[in-house]
């Protein structure tokens, strides 16, 4: 049940798997803390739910830190292609410099 639970959230059946079996090991650990089964049913949705918007801001985050380093890298490969093309123009000139005044 809590995978399908966590399926409405994230649709990574994997994933979901992944979140289920994390919240039943936070579950042991802190056993000694419910007292009912109302208090662990709780503890299991809330826990799933929380680790699945922790999953999807992490997504949000990480594809925004790749964006930006796409967006660097154009910015980047601009900068180069304008570094070359005013290098080769400069070398151009110099090489036109060197030509006897016939050629």
């Amino acid at each position: 049940m809590i995978c399908h639970f966590s399926k409405k959230y994230i649709t990574n059946p994997d994933s979901a798997e992944d979140v289920a079996q994390e919240v039943f090991i936070e579950l042991w650990n802190h056993r000694e803390r419910f007292n009912d089964l109302s208090q662990i049913k709780a503890f299991l949705y809330l826990a799933a739910k929380n680790k699945c918007l922790n999953i999807i801001k992490h997504h949000r985050v990480k594809g925004k830190y790749q964006q930006s380093l796409s967006s660097e890298e154009d910015e980047t490969n601009i900068f180069g292609d304008e570094v070359l093309h005013s290098e080769t123009i400069h070398n151009l000139n110099i090489a036109i410099d060197c030509l006897s005044d016939q050629r």
